[in-house]
């Protein structure tokens, strides 16, 4: 019972991230590459995905930080704030997409819903194309954006030249 549950799950997860668009990764990738900082959010379990995601940027060295980080700087123009929200319509992070368009950053998007207010104000819009899942609540979309972003670290790794030991050496020792 266990394992054939567990197929479900990655057949869901597998269906979801062959359904994400060449187009967009390259234009969150180049987003990424050229921002003087990233700051990521989003609400709930898509927050803490978007907090993993910032910490493998740090590790590629670049200058990158999740909105709850006491240390995290004002954003700006050459800012990327990378949005994680199922729905496109959570009201807190849909504020702090406003305000970082205020202040004329870069938004980038990861949703399942490209039809959003958040969506609406996004510079990039990455779809994960999440249909009804046997899993509860919005487990899957979670799981899909995790390794959706796993995946960008590995297509960063290439871009930016680095190697998994380069990332290592860059992994806290204090744990």
């Amino acid at each position: 019972m266990f394992h054939t549950t567990q197929e479900k799950i990655l057949n869901e997860i597998s269906a979801i991230l062959r359904g994400v668009q060449e187009e967009q990764v390259s234009l969150l990738i180049e987003a990424i590459v050229q921002a003087d900082k990233i700051v990521s959010c989003g609400a709930g379990r898509m927050g803490m995905m978007a907090r993993a995601f910032a910490m493998r940027l740090g590790h590629l060295d670049l200058n990158s930080y999740h909105l709850t980080d006491c240390n995290t700087p004002r954003i700006g123009e050459k800012d990327l704030l990378l949005v994680c929200s199922g729905s496109g319509e959570t009201i807190t992070i849909l504020s702090l997409v406003e305000i970082a368009k205020k202040h004329q950053a870069k938004v980038a998007l990861i949703t399942t819903r490209v039809q959003s207010r958040m969506a609406a104000l996004s510079d990039i819009q990455v779809l994960l194309p999440a249909p009804p899942s046997i899993q509860p609540m919005t487990s899957l979309t979670e799981q899909s954006c995790l390794l959706f972003f796993d995946t960008l670290v590995m297509l960063l790794m290439k871009r930016l030249n680095q190697s998994p030991d380069m990332l290592k050496n860059k992994h806290s020792i204090l744990e």
